[in-house]
């Protein structure tokens, strides 16, 4: 089962499909529990992976 937030419920309802986050190392494995994919390499800065570039595409099935 795929869980969302409650913004998602909210996004979609102003039409939006597609949720975009940058996330932190340690926020990280809260976006991967809940859907989110990685789909770009990290951002760095020096040899330090600083930000996670993450998609997550909301399902209709949340409307009413």
């Amino acid at each position: 089962m795929q869980r969302s937030l409650y913004i998602e419920k909210l996004l979609l309802h102003k039409g939006v499909n597609r949720i975009i986050a940058y996330s932190t190392i340690t926020a990280k494995p809260f976006y991967l529990k809940m859907g989110f994919k990685q789909f770009k390499n990290p951002i760095k800065s020096g040899n330090f992976n600083v930000e996670f570039p993450l998609r997550k595409n909301i399902a209709t099935k949340f409307l009413p």
